[in-house]
């Protein structure tokens, strides 16, 4: 532990910290063979203070790499426990099954060459009993969404005394789903921990359950305008209403790449895929009405390129990680700012370039004019018409 408090005191020094730091050669074997070389800018400038044992939030864009920034100190530091079953050190909340599958996976592949850390995933639409008795021997690290997490507390069967650290990924999006009452009563149940709170979007109820659980936190805000501008380039494109199935359908036809369409409701998102079968373009739709196991195969045949477009709901906005994303195209605009940043972040992720193309129907809404006046003042402008 002295070790980590050597490492965040140089930091302070002005000495950065890189991945040669990290004293787990099996973890440095990982993250060779997944391609991570260098740390971004959120990993650099926030896994000092993770090094210490102060708490942590951080504020930062979709795509920024934010998964990584607590998982490689956490993961170096995290000790092989004894004994057949292991008690949870590190639990993970997340707003929906997806991204807790997505962080699990992440997870394993780091700890593709560490011996004797379990990483368990606890959410719903699975059986609880079928969980319990997959959960028998424990794990080292739980992720899982916080009413499944509420029901094996109550059940006994995830036990917290060990808890170490808890971090609330994609905070914003709990917030937004009314989660925050579930993590509360989390918190009542877990002893004084770590909390590590990450965010894409700003959020006065994560301010108000940072005072109440984790006020001393250290705050970190990187920028959307560092990170955004030069990986994404936009478009609007102005269609009428009666039309925007069809410019769909010829804009997917221009591009082979795997793009993603989001749509404001499940039944657009369904009626947007037949749409685009009968035009030969391999699609699916994803949202929550769909049983969890054809999301997953869905989510599986996209991210192995089997499935190149997806038509979703904001299920998919917050925090699903697939490099090969190239284009975003958004067929409704969302009523939030919060949500059209997390959908624009579904592509150029890992460093790749992408495309946002927005189908704009009548006048521009003045919010997000006045974001893109600020973020993208480059953005491209056409018009469609049927042929």
């Amino acid at each position: 532990m002295l070790l980590y408090f050597f490492f965040a005191f140089c930091y302070n020094l002005g000495m950065s910290f890189s991945l040669e730091l990290l004293k787990k050669e099996s973890l440095k074997k990982a993250l060779s063979e997944m391609q991570i070389e260098t740390l971004s800018e959120v990993q650099q400038e926030c896994i000092p203070d993770l090094l210490s044992a102060s708490s942590v939030r951080i504020l930062s864009p979709a795509g920024s790499g934010k998964t990584l920034t607590y998982l490689l100190p956490l993961l170096d530091r995290m000790e092989v426990q004894k004994g057949k079953k292991h008690l949870p050190v590190m639990l993970v909340l997340v707003p929906t099954r997806e991204l807790a599958l997505q962080t699990a996976d992440v997870c394993r592949k780091c700890l593709k060459y560490t011996e004797g850390i379990r990483t368990a995933v606890l959410t719903g639409g699975v059986g609880i009993d079928a969980q319990i008795r997959s959960f028998h021997n424990g794990a080292d690290i739980v992720i899982a969404t916080p009413a499944r997490l509420l029901d094996h507390i109550r059940r006994h069967t995830f036990r917290p005394k060990a808890l170490q650290d808890v971090v609330l990924d994609e905070a914003d999006r709990m917030a937004d789903m009314g989660f925050l009452s579930d993590v509360q009563a989390v918190y009542a149940q877990i002893p004084s921990v770590r909390t590590i709170c990450l965010s894409a979007t700003e959020d006065a109820r994560l301010d108000t359950l940072a005072e109440q659980y984790f006020p001393d936190a250290v705050m970190h805000h990187i920028t959307h305008s560092v990170l955004l501008h030069q990986d994404i380039r936009f478009q609007i494109v102005h269609v009428k209403k009666q039309y925007k199935l069809q410019a769909v359908a010829e804009i997917l036809k221009q591009s082979q790449d795997a793009a993603i369409v989001f749509c404001n409701t499940r039944r657009m998102a369904d009626q947007l895929v037949q749409n685009l079968h009968k035009n030969h373009i391999s699609s699916a739709a994803l949202h929550s009405e769909m049983d969890p196991a054809v999301r997953r195969k869905t989510m599986q045949d996209y991210r192995s390129g089997k499935c190149r477009v997806l038509a979703a709901t904001d299920v998919l906005s917050r925090g699903i990680d697939v490099t090969t994303t190239a284009l975003v195209l958004l067929y409704d605009m969302p009523s939030e700012l919060n949500d059209l940043i997390h959908r624009i972040g579904r592509t150029a992720r890992g460093g790749q370039s992408g495309t946002v193309c927005i189908l704009q129907c009548g006048k521009t809404d003045p919010v997000f004019a006045a974001y893109c006046q600020k973020e993208h003042p480059e953005i491209e402008k056409f018009q469609w018409n049927p042929r």
